[in-house]
């Protein structure tokens, strides 16, 4: 996604009582306007993060692979949030989170991530 402060994976916090894949397809439908399938967990991530006025966070975040089906409502979507696809070198060098660059990196070169394994 690009959107005013960068580029980034889709994704966000799950709401109360919603489970990972819940919170996945919530986000997804959100930020890209897609709706998305066959949701599979990828690996896990930790990274510090700075934000404005409030510091430094550990950040842990959890990374899926998904497929696209259909379209949505673009009522649906977050209007500053471009959908963006490109390759993986490109993703690596544009992504704001090393942790999201990462993600993509493990998922193209198809190796298994177990649960516990970091960057």
């Amino acid at each position: 996604m690009r959107t005013p402060n960068g580029y980034f994976l889709p994704g966000g916090g799950a709401h109360p009582g919603e489970g990972h894949t819940e919170a996945v397809r919530r986000e997804v439908r959100e930020e890209c306007g897609w709706t998305i399938q066959d949701i599979v967990p990828i690996g896990c991530a930790t990274e510090y993060v700075h934000a404005e006025g409030e510091g430094f966070f550990a950040k842990v975040r959890s990374f899926f692979k998904a497929s696209v089906d259909k379209p949505v409502s673009e009522l649906e979507s977050e209007r500053n949030h471009s959908l963006v696809w490109m390759d993986v070198s490109d993703a690596r060098r544009l992504l704001s989170h090393q942790s999201h660059g990462w993600a993509v990196s493990r998922l193209a070169s198809r190796k298994e991530i177990g649960p516990d394994e970091r960057p």
